[in-house]
């Protein structure tokens, strides 16, 4: 089995040495020094500008350059130690991440080759309780659905202040997991239809239930005067954009109503109507209460914070991929 080690621990080699402990953790080399020239350069040791300093330090530097104080550098022999402690460093941060995730959750990370992968794992065999059912979406459902599936509308915004004026600059703490902790999720499948069902009176009952949620196609309109439109759509060029004026598209129905509060309207056209529920709550609260816990530079810090962020994404992933 051939396993890419990035995809389940996304991190630098150096920041995970650290935060697992590893006794015999990566070393530094001068990358930029090397030319097809100098392999055989037995000398002193290569000036600080050889080595890239937006993650190497002049301590960092400084302590390496001491080691070789009173012998010469040689540059094949330096090669070759630093490719073999890559890869004595990369097996130790995974044999204990893998030890770790077992005595945590009794997984075993060889099943899963992906991060999302293995919270999916933990989640299902820990979390998701024996009365729920997720249903798996295929073919024209999950390809209708997966339309009103945009992402995250990431704005920037270059702050300006006059002279002496106080900034202040907020950062939201685990906006992903505070959601999936927070909010009902789509659960059960419990009908598709066509057209504007909320003018039809024999689903009253059916549309007024806060527990349904759905999915709905519409002709939508945007308010004639909106600074920052918050309903995206799809430019011809596959971009995601956020227009004024008419759209069609797929769009869930708790972000409709969001917008309907800003002047927004719309006509449904077709849609699907789930009945949901609170799935992720008892998942982040285990992991959040690890994280909290813990030493922010810790295996385990690192461990929850990690899983935190990387389930939820699973749940998009295409049932077809290339």
């Amino acid at each position: 089995n051939l396993r890419d080690s990035i995809l389940m621990l996304p991190s630098s080699l150096a920041k995970l040495c650290k935060a697992f402990n590893v006794e015999n953790p990566k070393d530094i080399f001068p990358h930029d020094f090397v030319t097809p020239h100098n392999l055989d350069y037995i000398e002193e040791v290569p000036a600080y500008k050889y080595f890239n300093q937006a993650k190497v330090s002049l301590a960092d530097y400084n302590e390496y350059a001491a080691r070789f104080s009173n012998q010469p550098w040689s540059l094949k022999a330096e090669a070759i130690k630093y490719c073999e402690l890559d890869c004595i460093s990369l097996h130790s941060v995974i044999t204990n991440f893998s030890i770790q995730i077992f005595e945590m959750f009794n997984i075993n990370i060889s099943k899963s080759p992906t991060l999302p992968s293995l919270a999916y794992r933990i989640f299902r065999t820990h979390y998701m309780g024996k009365d729920l059912n997720l249903p798996v979406l295929i073919n024209e459902v999950f390809e209708d659905i997966s339309k009103s599936y945009f992402g995250g509308h990431v704005d920037m915004y270059i702050p300006e202040n006059k002279s002496g004026e106080l900034l202040y600059w907020y950062d939201v703490n685990a906006l992903y997991p505070s959601e999936m902790k927070n909010n009902k999720y789509p659960v059960s499948l419990l009908g598709h239809f066509k057209g504007d069902i909320t003018k039809k009176p024999e689903f009253n009952a059916l549309l007024s239930n806060k527990e349904n949620v759905a999915f709905y196609k519409v002709d939508l309109v945007s308010p004639c005067v909106i600074k920052h439109p918050i309903i995206p759509t799809k430019s011809a060029q596959g971009r995601t954009i956020f227009p004024e004026g008419a759209i069609t598209g797929w769009y869930y129905s708790e972000e409709l109503k969001n917008a309907a509060k800003l002047g927004y309207t719309y006509n449904i056209l077709e849609g699907y109507i789930f009945s949901s529920k609170t799935i992720f709550d008892k998942f982040v609260e285990k992991l959040s209460e690890m994280k909290e816990n813990a030493d922010n530079k810790s295996a385990t810090y690192l461990i929850a914070k990690l899983l935190m962020n990387s389930l939820y994404g699973k749940f998009g992933q295409k049932p077809i991929t290339i």
